[in-house]
C-alpha cells in the first residue's frame, strides 16, 4: 500500500500505525543521531585518557631514572661532602700559618731595618777608623821617612 492512503484508502487505524512508525523511525534516527556523537565523544575521550596514560607513563619513567641517578650521586655527595669538610680544615690551617709566617715575618723585617740600622752604625765607624788608620799611617810613613833621612 502506499503511504498517505493514495490509491486504496487506509484505515484510520493503519493511518495512526503509520505515523506511529514513521515516528518511530524518526526517533530513531535522532537516537542513531545521538549515539553516534556519543560514540565520537567517547573515542575522543578515550584517546584523550591513552594520551594521559602515555603522559603519565613516560614521567614515571622519568621519574625512575631520577631516583636511580640520584641513588647514584648520594654516596658521592657524601664523599665530595667529607672532601670539602676536609679541604674548609685545610684551608683554616694554612690560613693560621700564614698568619703565623706574617707576624713572624713583621718581627724579621722589624729586626732587620734595626740590624740595617746598626750596619749602617757600624759602617760608619769603620769608615771613620780606616780614616784615623789612614792618617796614623801616613804620620808613620812620615815619620819613618824622617828617621831614614
Amino acid at each position: 500500500r502506499e503511504a498517505g492512503g493514495r490509491g486504496g484508502g487506509w484505515s484510520e487505524e493503519e493511518h495512526a500505525a503509520f505515523s506511529e512508525v514513521q515516528a518511530l523511525r524518526l526517533a530513531a534516527a535522532s537516537l542513531d543521531g545521538e549515539r553516534d556523537e556519543g560514540q565520537r565523544a567517547a573515542d575522543i575521550g578515550t584517546e584523550e585518557v591513552d594520551d594521559l596514560l602515555r603522559g603519565l607513563s613516560s614521567q614515571q619513567h622519568a621519574l625512575v631514572e631520577a631516583r636511580a641517578i640520584i641513588d647514584e650521586l648520594r654516596p658521592s655527595i657524601g664523599h665530595h661532602s667529607e672532601q670539602v669538610s676536609e679541604q674548609r680544615r685545610v684551608c683554616a690551617e694554612r690560613h693560621q700559618w700564614v698568619h703565623a709566617i706574617g707576624q713572624t715575618l713583621g718581627g724579621l723585617q722589624s729586626k732587620a731595618t734595626s740590624s740595617a740600622a746598626d750596619v749602617a752604625a757600624v759602617f760608619s765607624d769603620l769608615m771613620h777608623m780606616t780614616k784615623e788608620n789612614q792618617t796614623l799611617h801616613e804620620a808613620v810613613r812620615v815619620g819613618e821617612a824622617q828617621v831614614t833621612a
